[in-house]
């Protein structure tokens, strides 16, 4: 609160007139990025819906990363955030679900979201860092993958990894994180659908 009011100029006594504290604020903080989600009007097709909206939430969450240290806890429930459930549970009307369901499927597809930027985050460390290696000429990443192969290889002890090895994938590579994040929101929507219905919501 002391950081806050120095940047905006105030007495850190005179934020209490407005906010209660840190936590209320950060509350404001993440309630006020709720906005920055593009929930489309109702289509009638709920999975492309559901997609646009998961698409949006990752680039949010992408702008602003810090509040994945508050993914997981209880949700602002402010009005923005509201509208946002408001929104989201509409594009689900054509699912004919009731309404427990209807948020375990909405929580899935932002817990899937969630875990992507996350993992996205820590490989955008890990790429950072390798950077770092090879700039100051610390090692050979190249060389070193291939003494570890070799290793795994001369155990007999994984054969199947040895040759995902082999085959040159890159299971982080930055060039496919796009693909890669499409590729699991697939899965998770078409699970969805084979459960509750079809993609246009024919089952009462």
């Amino acid at each position: 609160m002391r950081r806050i009011a120095q940047v905006l100029r105030a007495g850190t006594m005179s934020l209490y007139w407005h906010i209660a504290g840190k936590e209320q604020l950060i509350d404001l903080m993440r309630d006020m990025l709720m906005a920055e989600i593009a929930v489309p009007e109702p289509s009638g097709d709920w999975q492309a819906d559901l997609r646009a909206i998961a698409v949006s939430l990752r680039e949010m969450l992408s702008r602003h990363r810090w509040l994945m240290d508050f993914t997981g806890g209880r949700p602002p429930f402010g009005p923005t955030t509201l509208l946002f459930m408001e929104s989201s549970l509409a594009t689900l009307d054509a699912l004919h679900l009731d309404w427990e369901t209807k948020l375990r499927v909405l929580e899935s597809v932002t817990t899937y979201v969630q875990g992507a930027v996350l993992r996205e985050a820590q490989e955008a460390r890990v790429h950072e860092a390798e950077r770092e290696i090879e700039t100051r000429g610390h090692g050979d990443l190249t060389q070193a993958m291939k003494s570890w192969r070799a290793r795994l290889n001369d155990t007999g002890l994984f054969p199947r990894f040895v040759q995902f090895l082999d085959a040159g994938i890159d299971p982080d590579a930055a060039e496919t994180v796009d693909a890669r994040f499409e590729f699991g929101l697939d899965c998770l929507l078409d699970g969805i659908a084979r459960r509750f219905g079809s993609r246009t919501g024919d089952r009462d």
